[in-house]
């Protein structure tokens, strides 16, 4: 089919294709906007009540007719809502990146995570989000676009912004699952990102730690094995301690030095847990 292409219509063959999938994509959201526009009247909001699925300023689609629309895209409901919302965002709260993407000048996945991060401004601030994505979309790689984006929502509204940072603070849990038959819990956490890092890094220097006496296990079980000893800090304090007592002694060929109270203790960052934190428990019965 693109045999008889020189190089350069192979170019051109490419780049028409991307633009032709965009614009199919702007199309689907399109069909889905003139249908909430069909069966958005107030007349029948008695017999068919209204629904908003967009932010502010979008205008409401009758509840019933979803599910029609979702059947004849061979698509589930929640898909088409969430598609539905999208585009009446972009048609009325971000109508400059709706023009790029709606002329196939831009990849709509990227418009439509800018209208998911945008939902929750008020219509009045969020043609701040619009004026910097519309000039940024067409050119720039989704990755800056989505930072660039974040960037403005917070600007958009700092108040709102803290006010949603503490609201998903106090979304903060532990869950435990059931124990099945094999004698395992599944663990689920939402905590703070930097408080989860030093999970991370801890679980990740004791799995280093215990992994040669674990020949048959994978790195999923290590680590398992490994985040159950934050489970018991005494057994945690003394493997450490032992595996960083037996480095220092093989690094030197002597026993390490014994830590004073007078030394000064400057914690490094860049560890689980400081080296020097470690060689003042050497002392201690754990």
């Amino acid at each position: 089919m693109f045999d008889h292409l020189s190089s350069r219509g192979l170019l051109d063959a490419a780049a028409e294709a991307v633009r032709a999938r965009r614009l199919a994509e702007v199309r689907d959201l399109e069909v889905i906007a003139a249908w909430a526009a069909v069966h958005s009247g107030e007349s029948i909001r008695l017999r068919n009540p209204l629904v908003n699925v967009g932010g502010e300023g979008t205008p409401g689609v009758q509840d019933h007719a979803l599910g029609e629309i979702a059947l004849a895209r061979s698509s589930g409901v929640a898909a088409t809502i969430n598609a539905l919302a999208d585009v009446l965002d972009l048609q009325h709260r971000l109508p400059l990146t709706w023009a790029v993407v709606r002329d196939g000048g831009a990849e709509v996945y990227v418009a439509r995570k800018v209208a998911r991060m945008s939902r929750h401004l008020p219509v009045s601030v969020v043609g701040v989000v619009d004026v910097a994505v519309a000039r940024m979309i067409a050119t720039e790689a989704p990755g800056r676009v989505l930072t660039v984006a974040e960037g403005k929502v917070i600007e958009a509204d700092p108040a709102l912004h803290e006010q949603r940072v503490e609201e998903e603070r106090r979304r903060r849990y532990v869950g435990l699952g059931r124990t099945d038959e094999f004698g395992l819990r599944t663990l689920i956490a939402r905590l703070d990102a930097g408080d989860a890092a030093w999970v991370q890094a801890t679980v990740a220097r004791v799995a280093e730690i215990i992994v040669p006496g674990h020949p048959d296990a994978s790195a999923d079980e290590v680590r398992a094995i490994a985040l159950g000893y934050l489970a018991r800090p005494a057994d945690l304090l003394a493997l450490l301690v032992e595996h960083e007592a037996t480095a220092s002694q093989s690094e030197t060929g002597a026993e390490p030095e014994p830590v004073t109270d007078d030394e000064p203790l400057e914690p490094s960052r860049a560890t689980a847990l400081p080296t020097d934190v470690l060689a003042g428990l050497q002392r201690t019965d754990l």
